[in-house]
């Protein structure tokens, strides 16, 4: 009884041999109770590393997703690339794989980021690594979501996502990008400007010559 086995789980993770019963949660073929194996590891110093890097390439997204939530506000020096590593099991079709992302990677999307273009070579040749560009919160991702911004071959309505993710970055490169579409505009588009002006802020517009 997979219930009842939870409830054991908790009991004796409580006991000195805690290790040892998060170590058997880990390795139990219910998806369930290896999830329960993480959660677990996060109660016990220096458990939540070792526990992800068991599970790193679990087959069951729903385990790999409580893999990145459990590296959320860890300093471990393996924290960026286990996250890069699970951020590479990405398919571009499960919202909720790259909200956790986003979670996991929160208030450490630079040191994150750095570790995954290492891996990823490109972004940008995959939806799965358009779609983490789209979700980060950090300058080292504006450039990349400049260009897809900024890709003329795809609808205007189709990039207003793009456009949108720019609120949540700031700084002046962000304000240099977005002025250089207006600069670089072949068509002078109405909308378009319309668009990269609205993401611009004020002091950005009257700085600009």
């Amino acid at each position: 009884n997979p219930v009842i086995k939870a409830r054991a789980f908790w009991l004796l993770i409580n006991t000195q041999n805690a290790k040892k019963y998060i170590d058997i949660a880990a390795k139990d073929t219910n998806p369930n109770i290896r999830i329960i194996a993480i959660r677990g590891a996060n109660l016990i110093n220096n458990a939540t590393i070792e526990t992800v890097k068991s599970l790193i390439k679990d087959p069951d997204a729903q385990v790999r997703r409580e893999c990145i939530l459990a590296l959320r506000n860890s300093k471990a020096p393996e924290a960026p690339s286990l996250w890069a590593q699970l951020a590479m099991q990405h398919t571009g079709a499960d919202r909720w794989y790259l909200e956790a992302l986003g979670i996991g990677a929160d208030e450490q999307w630079d040191s994150f980021l750095d570790a995954y273009f290492k891996v990823t070579g490109d972004p940008l040749q995959t939806k799965a690594g358009t779609d983490i560009i789209w979700r980060a919160r950090s300058e080292k991702a504006v450039p990349y979501l400049a260009k897809l911004a900024a890709d003329a071959t795809v609808p205007l309505q189709q990039r207003l996502r793009y456009f949108r993710a720019f609120d949540f970055n700031s700084g002046s490169l962000k304000s240099s990008l977005l002025l250089q579409m207006i600069d670089h505009s072949a068509t002078a588009d109405v909308a378009l400007n319309k668009v990269i002006l609205h993401a611009l802020d004020i002091k950005s517009v009257m700085q600009s010559s």
